[in-house]
């Protein structure tokens, strides 16, 4: 039994079942209790009602007679008792037979409980006993009132049986409706498993199993969207690779067949290519240390003012040379974090540069440091072509470009907000980006203070 309805399913038919048999012992006992009591009752008087017959005759002929020998066994049979009657001297009036017995009430007659003696009193008198015996089953109840338990028995059985089938039948159907989007998640995760990620549960409940529905889905697309960025891995990271080796292949091809001088500014080119080269590899080893735990942080008390103004500083002739306006805002006090000073310079430098490979001439960029309660806010900002609203969750996701160009020279390989952002989240801070087409793209980073 390996199926889970298969499991459900029992679990519920013996929920059911022991339910049931509770359900009929509880009902039997409180039957039989009351049944006992009304056998109890109508003995008391049937008992009453021998007694006044018997001396109802007594007081007629004034003496114990022969009417009361042939009346006293069909007073017996009516009641289902047997009947015996003393006279004061021990000596036996009348009784009834056990063949009368056996023939009026059938061969199985016995003894059903104790025999009651009654005294008969006449006149304020006692002039003899009654020794009353019921007849029946072992129990004590008569066999009439027998065969109606009985009946009643078999009702309850009946409708115990007929409970535990419908028990059967609805945790059969219950079963299979829980377990039905749990079979149906197995069956895409075996497709996805398989490779195909585009399969999704299609669950509409709003329960437990809904909610397990819903996070399923998104982790299947989470992993499509992974699986995606994988594929462009190899194609990516090989086109990186191909223009700069091309363009430094064809320069040294040059100079060997004589084709072209090995000038220095056909040296320059071929040292700017090693440095694109040399900055994919630095990204995608910062990158890998980030993702394993194994970049090696060193945490100080800095002054966030101090590295934002060291990076501005470095980077104003490149902002210059392209005719892009880049401004400072620091505030007065420290804006003092626990932080490593070249992470955070490499954080803040990714940002910049950025800003100005998307703003065109005669845009702006800026860095603005606020506090903000125990937390140190920066804000970088430019007025470049912004990033459409529905791609802003997936800029930080690794080799994602906004602009599906593999033109480094303008986008990147997509691993710079990458390490932004993990470098950011290693230091305990968040970010969080702001952007729409042709208005520009702020992004604004959270930090505790230093306490």
């Amino acid at each position: 039994m390996n199926k889970l309805w298969q499991k459900l399913a029992l679990n519920f038919v013996a929920v059911a079942i022991t339910v049931t048999i509770v359900a009929l012992l509880a009902v039997n006992l409180s039957y039989e209790g009351r049944f006992r009591s009304y056998v109890k009752e109508r003995q008391a008087i049937n008992n009453h009602r021998i007694i006044q017959t018997i001396t109802n005759i007594y007081k007629v002929h004034g003496s114990w007679s022969d009417e009361l020998t042939d009346l006293l066994p069909q007073l017996g049979i009516m009641s289902g008792v047997s009947l015996k009657v003393l006279d004061l001297n021990r000596n036996v009036v009348a009784e009834t037979s056990p063949e009368i017995e056996a023939m009026m009430m059938g061969e199985n007659a016995k003894v059903a409980g104790e025999t009651a003696v009654i005294p008969v009193v006449n006149d304020a008198s006692r002039v003899g006993d009654v020794y009353i015996t019921p007849l029946g089953d072992i129990y004590g109840v008569p066999s009439e009132d027998l065969r109606f338990r009985e009946s009643i028995n078999r009702l309850l059985l009946l409708g115990g049986a007929m409970a535990a089938l419908v028990g059967l039948l609805l945790s059969y159907f219950m079963a299979i409706r829980m377990t039905s989007p749990l079979e149906k998640m197995t069956a895409v995760a075996k497709k996805i498993e398989a490779g195909d990620y585009d399969e999704r549960v299609d669950v509409s409940s709003k329960d437990e199993i809904g909610d397990l529905a819903y996070a399923f889905n998104h982790l299947a697309q989470t992993l499509e969207r992974q699986e995606d960025l994988r594929r462009n891995l190899t194609a990516d990271i090989s086109h990186e690779l191909r223009t700069p080796l091309a363009t430094i292949r064809s320069h040294i091809e040059a100079y060997i067949d004589g084709v072209m001088e090995p000038s220095t500014e056909n040296i320059i080119s071929i040292h700017e290519e090693t440095i694109r080269l040399s900055r994919l590899v630095d990204d995608l080893g910062e990158l890998a240390k980030l993702e394993s735990d194994k970049v090696n942080i060193v945490k100080t008390k800095i002054d966030l003012n101090d590295v934002a103004e060291k990076v501005v500083f470095n980077l104003r002739p490149l902002f210059e040379e392209k005719g892009v306006s880049i401004e400072l805002s620091k505030v007065t006090q420290t804006l003092s974090v626990k932080a490593d000073a070249d992470k955070l310079y490499q954080v803040f430098f990714n940002l910049l540069h950025n800003a100005l490979k998307f703003t065109s001439k005669g845009g702006r960029a800026e860095i603005r440091l606020e506090k903000n309660g125990k937390n140190a806010l920066a804000y970088i900002k430019d007025n470049g072509i912004g990033i459409d609203l529905l791609k802003h969750s997936a800029i930080f996701e690794r080799f994602y470009r906004v602009e599906k160009s593999r033109n480094r020279s303008s986008g990147g390989a997509g691993i710079g907000l990458t390490v932004v952002k993990d470098l950011v989240e290693v230091h305990d801070g968040k970010i969080s980006v702001e952007s729409l087409p042709g208005k520009g793209t702020e992004f604004t980073i959270v930090m505790p203070l230093f306490k």
